[in-house]
């Protein structure tokens, strides 16, 4: 069961590491239940490992964090975990004036689709960094499971006789584009 002092020392680690040292970090540690409502999702969705509040104008964050974070279904790494809420704090002013600068431009229409891509792009940058922050600093969960799809990769590819050749004949009469 993941616990406070866990975190603590993970949000301590890396707070230097993320240039965060001004930033004041608080950190709960919360069932399912209170996730979910922190999350706004409902209980029939996912699990939610974490999520945080921000106020970046304050330079303050609280995380909360699943209590059994480390027995997740995804195998993630709780220090994983704790990092990417970390990395949201700094892509979070990004994401506020994007979604400020879409609503004054976009069609009332499309918004709610238009920032689902938005969302989810962000969530890809901020898990991409989370990434790159970890590996840079000797975690080894992301390795080990570039190892598992690496092998059921080469397992595939091994047991699949398939192959497509690809073959370009340019001559210059396909590529003059001055006639």
């Amino acid at each position: 069961m993941a616990t406070k002092k866990q975190v603590e020392k993970i949000v301590k680690k890396y707070q230097p590491i993320l240039k965060m040292n001004d930033w004041i970090i608080k950190i709960d540690i919360v069932n399912q239940k209170n996730l979910h409502q922190l999350y706004n999702k409902s209980k029939k969705e996912t699990e939610v490992y974490g999520t945080a509040f921000i106020k970046g104008s304050e330079h303050l964050i609280n995380i909360y964090i699943w209590e059994k974070a480390e027995k997740n279904t995804i195998n993630l790494s709780l220090e994983a975990i704790v990092v990417h809420e970390m990395v949201h704090a700094i892509t979070d002013s990004l994401q506020e004036a994007i979604i400020i600068l879409l609503d004054k431009i976009i069609d009332k229409s499309v918004i709610d689709t238009v920032l689902y891509f938005v969302n989810r792009d962000i969530e890809r940058i901020v898990d991409w960094i989370t990434r790159i922050v970890l590996e840079s600093n000797g975690d080894s969960f992301m390795a080990k499971t570039d190892n598992k799809l690496e092998n059921i990769s080469k397992k595939t590819s091994k047991s699949s006789k398939k192959t497509i050749n690809f073959e370009f004949d340019f001559n210059e009469s396909d590529t003059d584009t001055n006639e």
